[in-house]
């Protein structure tokens, strides 16, 4: 496996449809921080699912970064399906051997379990989560560093 670490960045403050200018500036200052802790050598993933303030937040990153993302509708979890962990891992499996890191930004269910699942299932550890607020996110890393929240 290629990827040395997942970062999740739960979307920024929105109105109905799009960002705020708080929710903007918020996703702005957190791009900042991935790139001085990932850097912007190496490849990246950045994925996000398809609701319009989460593309949002995603451009923003991918200017800061310097890399294309992609939509996905089912990184956005819909009610309790038990399928929702093993439909995003999915999604990452297609990127494991590819990329030196994965960046998903989605909605809070999915920013606040899915660490777990893909630290178990991806870099064999137990680790736990707490609510990562709008956005800000968490990056986790393969070496046993442990995880940085933003």
């Amino acid at each position: 496996m290629k990827t040395k670490q997942l970062v999740v960045v739960r979307h920024g403050a929105h109105d109905e449809e799009h960002l705020t200018s708080e929710g903007k500036k918020v996703i702005g200052e957190t791009g900042k921080q991935i790139t001085r802790h990932i850097g912007t050598v190496g490849s990246i993933a950045l994925l996000c699912s398809h609701i319009n303030y989460v593309v949002e937040s995603a451009e923003i990153l991918a200017l800061l970064l310097k890399t294309p993302f992609t939509v996905h509708q089912s990184l956005f979890f819909e009610g309790d399906h038990e399928n929702d962990f093993e439909r995003t891992m999915g999604i990452v499996e297609g990127h494991l051997e590819k990329v030196d890191t994965i960046i998903i930004v989605s909605h809070d269910r999915l920013t606040t379990l899915f660490p777990s699942y893909f630290a178990r299932h991806a870099f064999d550890r137990f680790i736990t989560t707490s609510g990562i607020i709008m956005g800000k996110g968490m990056i986790l890393c393969e070496n046993g560093a442990g995880q940085i929240y933003l």
